[in-house]
């Protein structure tokens, strides 16, 4: 996404967020490493103001119509309304929106004046074969959950839209046009890679995503555009806090102030994925080593063996 997509009121607001002596923390979500957890803890939290950016791409293209979608237009009043006031000495978490590539995050640190004042950016890592088998299992999570009937029972695997009331009760619940829109592309999908009697041809699976990727920028090499210094430089200047997956429960614990529900949460293994997996062993270290630098790095930043020795 381009800078050009957003749009120059927008822009303006970002910019008097930065001028507003607030301590902005910028959360930047890479798939698969429980960012899904650490964005509803932040809305859950009482500690801090939490702002949520809309994802201007997602707005321009998406065409369900669901109200959950429009309501995101909600948040260009918030954003507004927060930018505006004396935040001085306040500590703002804002939320990117998204699965963005760094370019794109570094439109909203420049904006928001991170890189020439104060603050930070954080995110959530972990080794890249951890990475790729959980989105393997995500991917089958959400075509199990599309062939339920009884929505109200599934909606706890879902991580709900940072809009929603959060004390909606489940029986009360109805999935937004959006999750069903994207629920039966799954479901299509998976016809690609599954047989009549439920066996997963696990290697053709881990072979597209290598080709295709899952429609966001996945890799860090493409998180941050084959640029590796510039993650390492980030890092060793503490620009970029990042905190491994296995630490969830005590970020959102730092953050809200009490360990969270985990969200965005996978169904259990089943034979047929455990068998998958198994067969596709050879070709997810291959994809693996495309993050090589990355998780080399992280091991010894972190002092956390598990991104090299991590197992499948």
């Amino acid at each position: 996404m381009k800078d050009k997509a957003i749009p120059e009121d927008i822009k303006r607001n970002l910019e008097q967020l930065g001028k507003s002596g607030a301590l902005l923390t910028l959360f930047m979500h890479i798939p698969k490493t429980g960012g899904s957890t650490i964005s509803s803890s932040l809305r859950k939290g009482d500690f801090h103001k939490v702002l949520w950016l809309p994802n201007w791409d997602h707005m321009r293209n998406c065409t369900c119509g669901d109200k959950a979608c429009r309501r995101a237009l909600n948040r260009f009043e918030k954003l507004e309304l927060i930018a505006n006031q004396e935040n001085g000495g306040k500590s703002i978490y804002v939320n990117s929106g998204g699965h963005l590539a760094y370019e794109t995050v570094k439109q909203y640190t420049d904006l928001l004046g991170i890189t020439s004042r104060w603050g930070s950016v954080m995110t959530l890592v972990r080794p890249s074969k951890n990475r790729i088998v959980s989105m393997f299992r995500d991917y089958w999570t959400q075509v199990q959950l599309a062939k339920e009937t009884d929505l109200a029972e599934k909606v706890h695997r879902l991580a709900p839209d940072p809009e929603d009331p959060p004390h909606i009760q489940l029986g009360d619940w109805k999935p937004s046009q959006h999750i069903l829109n994207n629920q039966r592309n799954y479901l299509e999908d998976s016809l690609h890679y599954c047989d009549s009697e439920g066996n997963i041809n696990g290697p053709a699976w881990f072979r597209a995503f290598g080709e295709f990727g899952g429609g966001v920028p996945f890799f860090m090499d493409d998180v941050f555009q084959g640029r590796f210094r510039t993650f390492r430089r980030l890092v060793r200047s503490k620009r970029l806090r990042v905190v491994s997956t296995k630490n969830v429960d005590a970020l959102t614990a730092e953050l809200t102030g009490k360990v969270q529900p985990r969200r965005r949460t996978s169904l259990p293994i089943t034979p047929a994925i455990d068998k998958a997996i198994s067969d596709s062993r050879k070709i997810i270290a291959e994809l693996a080593q495309r993050d090589e630098k990355y998780d080399k790095f992280l091991a010894k930043w972190l002092k956390d063996p598990d991104f090299l020795q991590s197992k499948i």
